[in-house]
């Protein structure tokens, strides 16, 4: 998890702020900054990166019929068929689709008038292998950027985000209540 927050001016005259507005106002306020960040965040990941080429690693050890172990790149008998009757039907190579990509969102997970917390991910069951920082697969890695990393090298940017966002409610909320 990260932590997005403004400091200085913009944190003090937030609090002024919330002390004319309901807690109601505030947290729409907050839900929207959290909707500026989740879709900058959404926009940081960017374009897919070019395939690799590389080859899958002899990386699953296997137990043939008679106990012995071997190296394989599939993980077991039933995904190695799948594989060949993928190449059977003209499936293979493989062709990028998008879907991962336009899976990718945003959701507003909870808030209150003192904080919102926004989640960035997607629902496509394999998208941590690809996405995620701790279950991304061996065959991603050093090709693929992590949610995470993303989030975590664009800490600063995405506080600007945030703050200006905030910034631009706060000159509204005043220039209604002057």
């Amino acid at each position: 998890m990260f932590e997005v927050t403004v400091s200085g001016d913009l944190q003090a005259q937030f609090q002024e702020l919330r002390d004319i507005l309901s807690s109601a106002s505030t947290e729409a306020i907050l839900r929207d900054v959290g909707r500026v960040v989740g879709e900058e965040v959404i926009s940081l990941i960017g374009e897919y990166p070019p395939a690799s080429g590389n080859e899958l690693p002899l990386y699953y050890t296997r137990v043939d019929a008679k106990g012995r172990s071997y190296k394989s790149k599939f993980k077991s008998l039933r995904q190695q068929r799948r594989v060949f009757a993928l190449i059977r039907e003209g499936k293979v190579p493989y062709r990028r689709t998008g879907t991962l990509g336009k899976s990718l969102t945003w959701d507003i997970e909870s808030s209150s008038a003192e904080r919102v917390v926004v989640v960035v991910g997607t629902n496509i069951p394999y998208g941590p292998l690809v996405y995620d920082e701790e279950r991304q697969s061996h065959y991603h890695r050093g090709t693929w950027t992590p949610i995470q990393v993303t989030i975590r090298d664009n800490l600063p940017a995405l506080a600007e985000v945030a703050g200006a966002e905030l910034a631009r409610h706060i000159r509204e909320q005043m220039m209604g209540h002057s």
